[in-house]
């Protein structure tokens, strides 16, 4: 008399005990309040013709014992449990590997939701707690016998600190013990859990936890058959083409912006590309290594693939970073069987040579750490140093149109030239119109990632030893992010957001093995490098040296710009700043543009509106009658019906975080502080439609969609 799960419409969808909704057939529902739970979650038995089956606590009630699941302090123990009726305890259960089948009389209590303690999340390959004789998995339901004195719930489940004895459990003494290994995410630090912590734990809990992990077994499997297939088609590094490499003259390099604009359709191919500046061009190094400090962060290149975070360094000044770093540097070289260099030793071209030999060796080598895991390696990366705060390694001054401190191609003053539509941003934004510096030492790495907004970026080597770059090609951006998925497939089960937080390295003749062009390039001392939007880009350093970086926009970024925040609101992550924001400042301040750039800019714009249009007649549709003007910021009008205010103030979409420049919805309803943007008007309350407004700002599109060409006077 078990209810089929189909039996109600308003029956749960998940289980109480597992919380999967998976395996419907084999849910059971309770003859009096319709809780459905798995059979083999609960530990049921059921042969035909037998009794309609109630939960705990409707047999409980019935009974007059109170309701059930009321735990007391005393190890966790049910109080139904212990009692002539029901003798058994948890304590009293024997080795899960030694589970075996137990007939239909046997009276297995529900474990009550609210007292069970939430198993820990194994990060790894488990082993099942059922034994191989069961088949099914309501079928199988564990032995209960008691024991003399205070046993403990043994696990089969092999830990660090006590090595498994064979008298205990078959299982651990047929198997060898698992030796450590760097070279896999998959299984390291998974089997840290106390024994203490195993004991606790229910057999219910054991069995939702293997249950849990059985789509995880699964991905490792895929892992590894995707290894084993790329391992056959693998790349050397040697096969790895070389990124463009440029040569402007000094007239073509007096125009930082318009340079780096004609370079755009060839960094569309590759997604980097190299500047060698004019020998005359000569910014000065404006960094004293006595007073320069800063933080550094531990990276461990032997986890790289492994997604393991950095963790905070030591406080350095740039003399003893870069004192401490040649030491490390020395003890590889010599394990290399490389040269050490002399400290200020002239290059000849022998010597050119010789460094090439080096660099190739110490990419071999850093690949292999990455891709083996072995030799444990740790550095530590002074990234992200803020110029702001701590100063920058370019001149500051004010003179830079006569050409003094490195002209327009000084990263503090490149992003907001003339040209440049980030120049219209009220303050100086970390890292995106503020240059940030980097001291590296040997192997220190930045992994795979995008720059914010898919803006494009320049990097320029101030001192020291090269830097070596990878890149793939913007349009080839998602197949790199799905041959990531594929070689880590567990890694982004359990964070899809992975790609985004900078810890994840994969060399890159995996990535062509999967199908995804990648280039490298070497940065040497004086050299740029120019990243392009939505490219993928990588690398590491090969000594110690100094770096600065910053980001940059023009007019080919817009459309970018534009998929980009449709990609953050999927994510819900938030934009730096407002896109319809910065196109509608830039075309409105009229900056330097042609005629094909104007048209491409009118393009962009009407691309924007339409889909504004498009939403805000959805919502009109969806029944909101109310509708409302933004209010203009103070001292400032709307003029002619097209404005744009200096200062991007709006407010964020409570679901996708995703700046509601144009419009927004909100609810009469007490909290209208909650606004969503108008892609997630279903989210924002169950009030009427005709209790909601839509914010709208006041924008005419037509005049804003007027051909504008104002030419250099």
């Amino acid at each position: 008399k078990v209810f089929p799960r189909g039996a109600s419409k308003k029956l749960p969808t998940r289980c109480p005990t597992c919380g999967s909704g998976e395996d419907q057939e084999c849910m059971v529902v309770c003859s009096v309040c319709r809780i459905s739970a798995h059979a083999y979650c609960i530990s049921l038995d059921m042969k035909p013709g037998a009794e309609a089956w109630k939960c705990s606590k409707c047999k409980d009630e019935e009974e007059g014992r109170g309701k059930a699941g009321k735990v007391e302090n005393d190890g966790g123990r049910d109080e139904g449990m212990g009692t002539k009726e029901n003798p058994f305890v948890l304590d009293d259960l024997i080795d899960p590997s030694d589970m075996v089948r137990a007939t239909s009389s046997q009276s297995i209590p529900m474990v009550n939701m609210n007292s069970m303690v939430t198993a820990p999340r194994c990060e790894g390959k488990m082993r099942r707690s059922v034994s191989s004789s069961s088949t099914k998995k309501y079928n199988s339901v564990p032995v209960i016998k008691k024991a003399k004195k205070e046993p403990t719930l043994k696990s089969s489940f092999p830990t660090r600190k006590k090595k498994s004895s064979p008298a205990k459990t078959q299982t651990a003494s047929k198997r060898p013990r698992r030796q450590k290994s760097y070279n896999s995410s998959y299984n390291s630090n998974f089997l840290n859990a106390s024994q203490g912590t195993l004991d606790a734990m229910s057999p219910l809990m054991l069995q939702a936890a293997n249950l849990s992990s059985m789509a995880e077994e699964k991905l490792l499997r895929q892992a590894l058959e995707n290894s084993k297939m790329t391992s056959k088609v693998k790349a050397n590094l040697s096969d790895v083409p070389e990124a463009p490499i440029f040569y402007p003259t000094e007239r073509e390099f007096a125009d930082p912006i318009n340079y780096i604009r004609k370079l755009h359709a060839i960094g569309e191919r590759w997604g980097i590309v190299k500047v060698v500046p004019p020998k005359s061009w000569s910014p000065g190094f404006c960094i004293d290594p006595k007073k320069y400090s800063f933080a550094t962060r531990l990276q461990h290149v032997h986890k790289l693939q492994e997604a393991q975070g950095f963790d905070e360094g030591k406080n350095y000044t740039l003399a003893e970073y870069q004192a401490m770093g040649r030491v490390f540097e020395r003890a590889h070289l010599k394990d290399l069987g490389l040269p050490v260099p002399a400290k200020g030793a002239p290059e000849s071209t022998v010597a050119k040579m010789e460094r090439n030999r080096e660099i190739s060796a110490l990419e071999k080598r850093y690949w292999q750490i990455v891709t083996t895991g072995r030799p444990q390696v740790v550095v530590e990366y002074g990234n992200d140093v803020d110029t702001a705060k701590n100063g920058s390694g370019f001149s500051k001054e004010r003179k830079w149109r006569l050409g003094k401190g490195g002209g327009g191609w000084n990263l503090n003053r490149i992003a907001v030239l003339d040209d440049s539509p980030l120049r219209q941003l009220p303050k100086g934004v970390k890292g995106v119109t503020v240059p940030w510096v980097y001291c590296g030492m040997i192997f220190s790495s930045f992994c795979w990632h995008c720059e914010d907004n898919h803006l494009p970026s320049i990097n320029y080597l101030h001192q020291g030893a090269p830097k070596m770059w990878y890149a793939a090609p913007p349009q080839k951006s998602r197949d790199l992010e799905r041959a990531m998925k594929a070689h880590m497939p567990l890694l982004f089960h359990r964070e899809p957001d992975l790609m985004q937080k900078l810890v994840t390295m994969l060399d890159p003749a995996t990535l062509i093995a999967h199908g995804v062009p990648v280039c490298k390039a070497t940065q040497r001392e004086g050299t740029f490098i120019v990243t392009f939007p939505r490219g993928y880009h990588c690398g590491f350093n090969t000594g110690s040296n100094v770096a600065e970086a910053v980001n940059l926009a023009y007019h080919e970024w817009f459309p970018y710009g534009r998929l980009c925040v449709k990609r953050y609101r999927e994510m819900h992550r938030v934009s730096v700043f407002p896109h319809e924001w910065l196109l509608l400042r830039f075309i409105e301040e009229r900056l330097v543009m042609g005629k094909e750039t104007d048209m491409m800019l009118k393009q962009e714009l009407k691309a924007v509106f339409d889909e504004e249009d498009k939403l805000r007649k959805k919502a009109k549709k969806a029944g909101v009658e109310k509708v409302c003007l933004m209010k203009a910021p103070e001292g400032q009008k709307f003029e002619g019906g097209f404005f744009t205010p200096s200062e991007p103030s709006c407010k964020q979409c409570h679901m996708c975080h995703q700046h509601c420049y144009l419009s927004y919805m909100t609810c009469f309803c007490g909290n209208q502080s909650k606004v969503v943007c108008l892609h997630h008007i279903r989210y924002l309350c169950a009030c009427k439609p005709s209790n909601k407004a839509l914010f709208i700002r006041n924008i005419n599109f037509k005049k804003a969609l007027k051909p504008r060409c104002v030419m250099r006077g």
